[in-house]
């Protein structure tokens, strides 16, 4: 086909150029040159908040380890100090104390004006307490606290200055401090500050007397002031120191916030004027003057009033006074006069009661009361029942001791036998008389109640030594075979038992008059060659004109003998029998010996108040009565054994 010229050179550029495109499209494409990308170098200051972001959310390693490259960052830099407090705070938080305050001591080192080196020295304040380091811990806190006067931290700083001084010892100095910690604590912190409230009451609770003596001052105007005063005026008065205990239970009712030691308060106040109003030179005495007692109160009366040389117009101790109370026998009674001895008359001691149920219901009112008392009871522990209770009267224990252990260890008796009357009285010293007797290695073969109205003792007697029931076949050959041939010619009742007495000795706790009675039945009952052992209830002057031939070498225990070689004894008895006609028995040498030791303790003993005559009468030294030796042992129970008398012709005498 033929075609115009024109156009085919029109043709030959388009071919080419599709070509070239062809050619073109077909290689890869090369991507444009991009340039470098800048990367932002950190700052030390990135990094330690990356570290508080850690700390702050309790990841105390993460936080370690990018305060530490802050710091290798930036050694000197602006937050070098900040990164030392927040690393110091992460040792101390995990219980490394000693890395702790290492730490804390570089920021002190190398940053000495870093505005928060308070935060650093409290810091290192607490680790040299946890480390134990008590005495360098208080002593760096007393610096800071000059320092540092009116910073937040005072009260931490103070609480760990509390607890320095308290596990050193210093309690008065702990005090001061727990107390600056709770103040400065309670507005921000109430729940510490309570906390150390109750530490506070704790150590007021165990302080010594020094102690609360310089917590006193401190504590003036706090909710602890009465407390501290009321514990200070009790120790003052059980130190006797009377007008100091009342300055400061005043100063209770006039201390803040006093209410709840006001009833206590008004209490002790009351003792301490009780205490101060008191007669040195009166004594109470509680006796049963009249009613079915009334004939023993007035012989211990007696022997009182010989005690105070009342006869005589220059007896020593003439400004003693004796005020007497007629207790009637009446417990109940005995109970109130004992307290008006107290209250109205200021008596600085008592003597009595006699009666020991007496004496069981004034003992209460006695240690309510605190005036010492001195029984002439024989109630079994009743020293016991209380501080203020003294007794001067030989005990039914003691009695027994000396009783058995003449009889077992100085006359080598093993074996006894026991006839008692069957009321208290005899109940009480046979049970006294047989403990005794196994406790030491005897026995007791026998042991026969009698009614106490009986007369007749044979079927007792018999029952002893085996005749009340037939004996076996057996026991009849074996006492056969030991007869004498001439024993069984002379033998007028074939028929008759003999009597098996495997005893030594026969122990009867009953009065002289019954005792008369049963010494010549056994005798007549064939009960020979035996040992009689008897209580103080034996001496009577009816004894020896009622059986004294039947009582030979017989052996019972006394409270006092008027016959005794002592002349202060002589003496005595012949004043007693010039006054009163009649012969001195033991309740009235008790009231002599008592009067006469009460009065050299208040003459001589330079006493001024109860408590000081408590104190006196119990370290007394011996003092040689009528009635013996007297002292009193640290429950107050007298020292005194019994005598010992025996029966010998036609009078008694002291066995020897």
């Amino acid at each position: 086909m033929i075609r115009p010229k024109g156009i085919l050179k029109r043709a030959v550029p388009a071919v080419v150029a599709g070509m070239a495109l062809f050619l073109f499209s077909c290689r890869p494409a090369v991507p444009p040159k991009k340039k470098p990308a800048i990367i932002k170098k950190e700052t030390a200051e990135d990094l330690f908040f990356r570290a508080e972001d850690y700390f702050h959310a309790g990841q105390w390693e993460d936080a370690l380890k990018w305060y530490k490259a802050c710091l290798d960052m930036e050694p000197r830099g602006k937050r070098a100090p900040d990164c030392l407090l927040r690393i110091g705070d992460i040792h101390y938080k995990r219980g490394e104390f000693k890395e702790a305050f290492t730490t804390y001591a570089t920021i002190k080192r190398d940053f000495p004006d870093y505005e928060k080196m308070p935060e650093a020295g409290y810091g290192s304040i607490s680790c040299l307490y946890h480390m134990g380091a008590l005495e360098q811990a208080i002593g760096e806190a007393l610096d800071w606290t000059k320092q540092y006067p009116e910073h937040e931290l005072r009260g931490h700083v103070a609480l760990v200055l509390g607890k320095s001084y308290a596990d050193l010892l210093h309690t008065a100095e702990a005090f001061k401090w727990f107390l600056v910690a709770e103040t400065a604590l309670s507005p921000i912190e109430p729940q510490e500050a309570g906390k150390i409230g109750q530490t506070i009451q704790g150590l007021i609770k165990e302080a010594e007397q020094q102690d609360l003596e310089q917590m006193q001052p401190v504590a003036r105007g706090t909710t602890y002031e009465a407390v501290i005063c009321y514990r200070l005026a009790t120790i003052y008065y059980g130190e006797d120191e009377l007008a100091k205990a009342r300055e400061m239970v005043m100063q209770v009712f006039q201390a803040p916030e006093a209410e709840p030691w006001i009833p206590s308060a008004q209490q002790l106040l009351e003792k301490v004027a009780l205490a101060l109003a008191v007669n040195p030179y009166r004594i109470g005495c509680l006796l049963p003057l009249s009613g079915p007692f009334g004939i023993y109160g007035q012989e211990v009366l007696k022997g009182i009033e010989l005690g105070m040389d009342i006869f005589s117009s220059t007896g020593e101790g003439s400004d003693l006074e004796v005020v007497l109370k007629d207790t009637e026998g009446d417990p109940q009674r005995a109970a109130i006069l004992l307290e008006a001895l107290v209250r109205e008359d200021h008596v600085i001691a008592a003597i009595g009661p006699l009666r020991s149920q007496c004496a069981e219901a004034v003992v209460p009112v006695a240690e309510a009361l605190e005036v010492p008392l001195i029984t002439l009871c024989q109630k079994q522990d009743i020293t016991e029942k209380g501080r203020m209770i003294f007794r001067n009267f030989m005990t039914p224990t003691r009695e027994i001791e000396s009783l058995v252990h003449v009889a077992m260890d100085r006359l080598s008796l093993k074996r006894f036998a026991i006839m008692y009357p069957d009321n208290h009285y005899g109940r009480f010293y046979m049970k006294l008389f047989w403990d005794k007797v196994e406790e030491l290695g005897g026995e007791i073969r026998a042991a026969e109640s009698y009614d106490p109205k009986q007369t007749d003792f044979a079927e007792q007697i018999k029952r002893m030594v085996g005749r009340y029931y037939p004996r076996p076949d057996e026991v009849v050959e074996k006492i056969r075979l030991r007869r004498l041939p001439l024993e069984e010619e002379s033998e007028l009742d074939p028929t008759e038992n003999d009597p098996i007495v495997d005893f030594e000795a026969v122990f009867i706790p009953d009065s002289a008059e019954r005792v008369a009675m049963i010494a010549p039945q056994l005798v007549y009952h064939d009960v020979l060659d035996i040992w009689l052992l008897g209580t103080c209830v034996w001496q009577s002057p009816r004894l020896i004109p009622l059986a004294g031939d039947y009582l030979q070498g017989a052996i019972f225990t006394s409270g006092f003998f008027p016959d005794a070689e002592e002349g202060s004894v002589r003496q005595f008895a012949e004043r007693y029998r010039t006054d009163y006609e009649s012969e001195p028995g033991l309740l009235a040498a008790t009231g002599y010996d008592t009067i006469r030791l009460l009065k050299g303790v208040i003459l001589h003993g330079q006493v001024q108040t109860r408590r000081q005559f408590l104190e006196a009468l119990s370290d007394w030294p011996e003092y040689s009565g009528v009635t013996g030796p007297i002292s009193f042992d640290i429950t107050g129970e007298v020292k005194k054994s019994p005598f010992l008398l025996t029966v010998l012709g036609k009078r008694l005498v002291r066995f020897r």
